[in-house]
């Protein structure tokens, strides 16, 4: 769970909202080096959100993480006057292992979103950031 804002070329873009997702990752831990990939998502709603995926890099140390990430971003719209749109996301986050399997985490990421297809703005670009909290289960 999370809180997102956008802010756009077109004011009817704009938004700040509640969010909340769902994450899959692979990561693989060799000394105090945590190397990994993921993917999720992060909505507003049912109709609108944000699909990320892409490596993460980060330093262990005790039963805490800090690490960056990056990679494709995907944003899905449900305003008429602007439809979907790719672009690239990058972000900073850490992990606290509370046992084996569970872990609490933060992460703030930042989007970047250009040429929207179809919308009626000409080269309409977008910028949204995003500050969350997660509940995570390792397997």
């Amino acid at each position: 769970v999370g809180y997102g804002m956008i802010e756009s070329d077109a004011a009817s873009a704009d938004g700040e909202d509640p969010t909340a997702g769902g994450r899959i990752a692979f990561d693989y831990q060799f000394g105090t080096t945590v190397l990994g990939v993921g993917a999720q998502y992060v909505g507003v709603d049912s109709e609108q959100g944000v699909f990320r995926v892409g490596p993460r890099a980060g330093v262990a140390f005790g039963r805490n993480m800090v690490y960056g990430t990056a990679g494709y971003a995907e944003i899905y719209t449900d305003n008429p006057k602007v439809e979907d749109s790719s672009g690239y996301f990058l972000g900073v986050g850490a992990e606290r292992f509370l046992n084996d399997r569970i872990t609490v985490g933060f992460e703030f990421d930042y989007d970047k979103f250009e040429d929207f297809d179809d919308s009626i703005y000409d080269d309409l670009d977008a910028t949204a950031y995003s500050a969350s909290v997660s509940l995570n289960f390792r397997f």
